[in-house]
């Protein structure tokens, strides 16, 4: 668990993760994007702004790009597709000091955003 992890790293104890298809941890993202979608949709319509969602990757996540990309296209309903009120999904994690950064543009947004890919 999330604790165990913490208070291994905190003793500097070696542990390491088994990737199980990150089942558990994938309904939960799918749960969470959704429920952030419903929550400021409304706002961002009425005020006619782009809506972008931002995704911090922790290490102990454990989660790549491509099942953040399952999350959104292909777990129980297509978010962006049902959601064109989101401009897109911002990912991003840290690596040694420096930020890596991956923009999932929504293609059927009614304000669409561009963010440009990268490490800053």
């Amino acid at each position: 668990t999330e604790k165990q992890i913490k208070a291994h790293r905190e003793k500097s104890r070696m542990f390491f993760f088994w990737r199980d298809q990150n089942k558990d941890n994938l309904d939960r993202l799918h749960q969470s994007i959704l429920l952030k979608i419903q929550k400021y949709r409304k706002l961002a319509s009425e005020l006619k702004i782009p809506y972008i969602i931002s995704l911090y990757i922790d290490f102990m996540i454990t989660l790549d790009i491509d099942e953040v990309k399952e999350c959104i296209f292909e777990k129980g309903i297509n978010l962006f597709k049902n959601y064109p009120e989101v401009s897109g999904l911002l990912c991003f994690r840290e690596s040694n000091g420096k930020y890596i950064f991956k923009y999932l543009q929504n293609q059927h947004a009614s304000s669409k955003v561009e963010i440009a890919d990268g490490i800053f």
